[in-house]
């Protein structure tokens, strides 16, 4: 019984875990690549879009990109402290065959904005120009807060 050597796998067998690793590593590598293939992401994508939100003192302003998009894809909702931007592109079936077709057919996003200060969302305008949409919101004057007094009985 004393010649019998304990081996533990996790120690000594390091570099045939390490194989083991890059092939699994390698298994998953392709199996997605395959998988992009057979189901293009482009095909029907759900992606954000990219914002930029300024305060610029009496309002606030934000800019999305949202390329291929028309006025009536996108729908705004305001509130005095949030924004929610959505929009559905849906491109219509036609008879053309492509070899190879990078934009998508159908694009849906969300975004929810928090303003972090009150706003009039009733003055809010938006104006989509060249696939960039602006928005600016008025924000609404800070409000004093009373203080009561009540008397006691």
């Amino acid at each position: 019984m004393a010649n019998i050597i304990r081996r533990d796998p996790m120690r000594t067998g390091g570099r045939t875990l390490t194989a083991l690793q890059r092939n699994m590593d390698q298994l998953f590598d392709d199996l997605f690549q395959w998988s992009e293939s057979v189901w293009p992401l482009d095909r029907s994508e759900q992606r954000g879009v990219s914002i930029d939100v300024a305060d610029r003192g009496k309002d606030i302003l934000i800019k999305a990109n949202v390329p291929g998009f028309d006025q009536k894809d996108i729908n705004i909702e305001v509130s005095e402290d949030n924004v929610v931007i959505s929009g559905k592109y849906e491109e219509k079936e036609n008879e053309e065959r492509y070899v190879l077709k990078e934009r998508p057919q159908k694009v849906v996003f969300e975004r929810i904005i928090p303003l972090g200060t009150k706003t009039i969302p009733n003055k809010a305008r938006a104006n989509l120009k060249n696939g960039v949409l602006e928005i600016v919101i008025p924000k609404a004057e800070p409000t004093q807060k009373k203080a009561l007094k009540i008397e006691v009985k």
